[in-house]
């Protein structure tokens, strides 16, 4: 995806956020795992598969952000360390499955002629399928319970689901993306189908993928108010309301203001965390590096992304009327 970054100072940040603010690769935990598509061996992580024991449980989907091809191909394969270990804390606590797609080569195929983002012949590939291959297949086995299965990335991740909240017949519950706006050319293609209720999560200082959006050579990515104008209009809601959640940490130069659609189908289905003064990272309680503050914008501590993300899918089961 290097030629949509073209002429940005910041062109290396869209690396995998955690793997930046650690500063090195995580150890691999969770079950490595392959399945067959498009000719393809391609790999997923799923993490706490014993939540499954005495019966299907509820699945998360992460989608992760960019990954440099050159550190990819350096490991050997596509590897399956983009991962969010707040969330695996979480679904080791509340007994969720977590599953870690990987993008081949660190990329998601999110538009024609992206690098890497097609086949030896030519053929797109077909990242959708494949996501949608490794969910039925976790389903088929028993091991994810159908009508609570969620979808969440960060960053490249973030506008990855966004794409896949734009096709019919999708699994997902509810969603919740963070970091990351949505592609106008996903947003026109569009079907009619209703999508699934929606948290996103979003830095107003966001200096990676802009709050207000940006015009890439790729396409225009869309601003968070135009994302969210969308999915308002997809639920049918009628109005808002706002109200500032506490500042728990008061040196950390940012607040977090929720925003809730009212008067939607089904109630409740619309809503977003604005992370005012913060930049492109998950809301949480562990510091980050002053280089990452530096390059991607602040941090809030308030709170817990992956706690956020959980409360609001615990809302939601497939074909739920939802609340207001």
């Amino acid at each position: 995806m290097r030629a949509r970054f073209a002429g940005r100072p910041l062109l290396c940040l869209l690396l995998l956020c955690p793997l930046l603010l650690a500063g090195t690769l995580p150890t691999l935990a969770g079950e490595p795992r392959t399945l067959a598509h498009q000719g393809l061996e391609r790999r997923y992580l799923l993490e706490n598969a014993a939540a499954a024991a005495a019966g299907p449980a509820p699945l998360v989907v992460y989608l992760h952000g960019y990954e440099r091809a050159e550190a990819v191909r350096a490991a050997g394969a596509d590897l399956s360390w983009a991962r969010w270990e707040a969330l695996d804390r979480l679904a080791a606590r509340e007994g969720f499955l977590v599953a870690y797609p990987t993008a081949r080569l660190g990329r998601w195929s999110l538009f024609p002629g992206l690098a890497d983002a097609s086949l030896e012949d030519g053929t797109p590939l077909d990242d959708v399928g494949f996501i949608r291959t490794m969910v039925e297949g976790l389903v088929a086995e028993g091991l994810a319970d159908p009508q609570r299965i969620y979808l969440t990335g960060f960053s490249d991740g973030a506008i990855m689901s966004y794409k896949l909240l734009c096709l019919p017949d999708l699994p997902f519950a509810a969603a919740a993306p963070g970091g990351g706006t949505m592609y106008q050319a996903h947003r026109d293609a569009c079907t009619d189908a209703a999508p699934p209720p929606l948290l996103a999560i979003a830095g107003t200082d966001d200096r990676i993928l802009p709050y207000d959006g940006w015009l890439f050579p790729s396409g225009r990515e869309l601003s968070i108010p135009e994302t969210l104008e969308h999915f308002r209009l997809r639920h049918g809601c009628s109005g808002q309301r706002s109200s500032l959640r506490p500042d728990l940490v008061e040196d950390d130069g940012s607040r977090v203001r929720e925003v809730r659609w009212t008067g939607c189908d089904p109630p409740g289905s619309v809503v977003l965390l604005r992370v005012e003064g913060a930049g492109h990272t998950w809301p949480g309680p562990e510091p980050v590096s002053p280089d990452w503050r530096y390059r991607a914008g602040g941090h809030n501590q308030d709170i817990d992304a992956a706690e956020e993300i959980w409360t609001f899918f615990g809302e939601w089961r497939k074909g739920d009327a939802g609340a207001e």
